[in-house]
């Protein structure tokens, strides 16, 4: 096989690979946070809450009564007496427990709803930042197999003119060590995109080995809100921040339940108790004195146990509990204060990336193209120049992927700004 033609399927070879290696299932950046839902670790904390829901419908529920049974025997020191009792007592429980108890185990419910909601926040900005990041590797493959085409074309041009004599035949093994140079590139790449794709596919449920034909997302968006209104839109609708409010109200209720503690419960009880007793038969005594010596008894009894405050009057756990909403109101502010900052940080970062990207396509990109299209012209005409050449083309494809990492930013810093909100920037347009 000659070097021309070897060149030649190598290109072919990963260029092929390439366009078929990737699956037919299209797959948009909406459908992928849709199925989020199926992630196992969404679903785990889903069940989580069902089973405190399963919980909610008994916190309120009253304690259950205690049934007590006593028997006793005299057997052993060979006495004849027996008696057994039985009795059932119910706590009663002061201050407002039984309702206190349901409003903890409701908010409770609420809190851990809202961290779902968080853990789905964290999973659709990881979805979409992996989405973008897959399609990145999508786009600069495409631009590496452009490029090895056009080198590819050069090749069986250049080997005319060779056979003409027209050229050096350094010219033509130059071209062929760029090919292997491209099929490299594009190896490396595709191995990229085939662990961005195991990522992805794991963070939506999908199957390890399944490939999909991402869509296109539009990188021009229009004009920013307001950073005042995104600020806003971030302190009403994160759940972490939610979170912490509900949790604000649940260290309030947690006050009221300790300052109910303190008024300890009551057990009533009430139960029967049968005592029988018989006097040992004796030689000298008749029978009829014994059997009227035996006697028996029918109880009915109440009981009231009242513990009594002496020692400790539970004030330990009302100040504890005071604690614990004061340092909820510290973590509260703080986290308002960091969802300030990202949404800041994340706005100045979107403005930068914008700038940034029409300096690239207004001045760069149009410069270097005009460049690399005058250099080729030459080159296919006198076939000199084949270095300027190469580096023209090398310097376009470097540019071209840049520019695809700084549309992966703009995105990336779109996304790390609606994370930051809580929402989409639509939303807060409406």
């Amino acid at each position: 096989m000659s070097a021309r033609n070897r060149g030649s399927l190598i290109i072919t070879l990963y260029v092929s690979l390439a366009a078929t290696g990737f699956g037919q299932q299209p797959l948009t950046l909406e459908e992928a946070v849709r199925q989020t839902e199926s992630n196992h670790l969404y679903q785990m904390e889903l069940m989580k809450v069902a089973a405190l829901q399963e919980e909610l419908s008994h916190a309120g529920k009253r304690l259950n009564p205690v049934l007590e049974s006593e028997v006793g025997t005299g057997l052993i020191e060979g006495s004849r007496d027996h008696g057994f009792s039985l009795a059932l007592t119910q706590r009663w429980e002061r201050g407002g427990k039984r309702e206190l108890r349901q409003e903890i185990a409701e908010l409770e419910f609420e809190q851990a709803r809202l961290e779902v909601e968080e853990f789905r926040r964290e999973l659709i900005s990881e979805v979409s930042l992996t989405y973008m990041e897959l399609l990145s590797a999508e786009n600069q493959l495409a631009i590496i197999r452009n490029r090895a085409e056009r080198v590819d074309s050069l090749i069986q041009l250049d080997q005319v003119r060779l056979d003409q004599g027209e050229i050096p035949s350094r010219n033509l093994q130059m071209l062929q060590v760029e090919t292997t140079r491209l099929a490299e590139e594009m190896d490396r790449l595709s191995h990229g995109r085939t662990l961005s794709q195991y990522h992805l596919n794991t963070l939506i449920g999908s199957p390890l080995e399944t490939e999909y034909v991402l869509q296109d997302v539009v990188t021009e968006r229009g004009p920013l809100p307001d950073v005042g209104r995104l600020v806003d839109s971030a302190l009403e609708n994160r759940p972490d921040l939610e979170s912490l409010h509900v949790g604000l109200r649940l260290a309030e209720k947690n006050i009221a339940y300790a300052a109910a503690r303190s008024r300890n419960d009551w057990d009533l009880g009430l139960g029967y108790r049968r005592n029988y007793s018989r006097t040992a038969e004796e030689a000298f005594l008749p029978r009829g004195v014994v059997e009227s010596m035996t006697s028996s008894s029918n109880l009915l009894e109440f009981t009231v146990k009242i513990p009594l405050p002496i020692w400790n009057d539970g004030s330990n756990h009302v100040a504890a509990a005071i604690t614990g909403r004061e340092a909820i109101e510290h973590e509260l502010a703080h986290a308002e204060a960091m969802a300030r900052q990202e949404v800041m940080r994340a706005y100045q970062q979107v403005l930068f990336n914008q700038r940034k990207r029409q300096l690239y396509r207004e001045s760069l990109l149009p410069r270097l193209e005009a460049n690399l299209e005058s250099i080729q012209t030459a080159y296919v005409l006198m076939g000199d120049n084949l270095l300027d050449w190469l580096q023209s083309h090398r310097d376009m494809s470097e540019a071209l992927i840049q520019s695809l990492e700084i549309d992966l930013g703009v995105l990336r810093s779109i996304i790390q700004l609606e994370k930051a909100i809580g929402g989409s920037l639509g939303s807060v347009n409406q």
